[in-house]
């Protein structure tokens, strides 16, 4: 990242979370979790309702509650080793990152490879 975008702050960057947009905006803190969200269809009505001031205050102390409750999940029982599934067929492999799960064709016995 600092090869790439040698004007930031690289030291902040790893205090606070920063999004670099595609046409080189950046966004630090509460503006940076909104733009997070906003990148996630699913999430895009609760980033819109957080993007006013008020609104990004929430969000704030929402990622910075939600931080805490995963340290502590982390401690106690190991968090982040394990598969994330999404019914959409996404899932997240601790090794891999975001795969998609596809079915693939139902051969019923077998399929003939070319």
């Amino acid at each position: 990242a600092a090869a790439r975008f040698p004007g930031l702050d690289q030291a902040a960057t790893l205090t606070e979370i920063t999004v670099v947009g595609d046409g080189g905006q950046v966004y630090r803190g509460a503006a940076a979790w909104v733009v997070c969200l906003w990148a996630l269809r699913e999430y895009r009505p609760l980033a819109l309702r957080l993007s006013t001031p008020a609104g990004a205050r929430l969000a704030r102390a929402a990622v910075l509650r939600a931080a805490k409750w995963r340290e502590s999940r982390r401690q106690d029982e190991g968090w982040g080793a394990g598969v994330y599934r999404r019914a959409d067929g996404w899932e997240y492999l601790p090794d891999r990152g975001w795969v998609h799960r596809d079915a693939g064709p139902d051969c019923g016995g077998g399929c003939e490879v070319a």
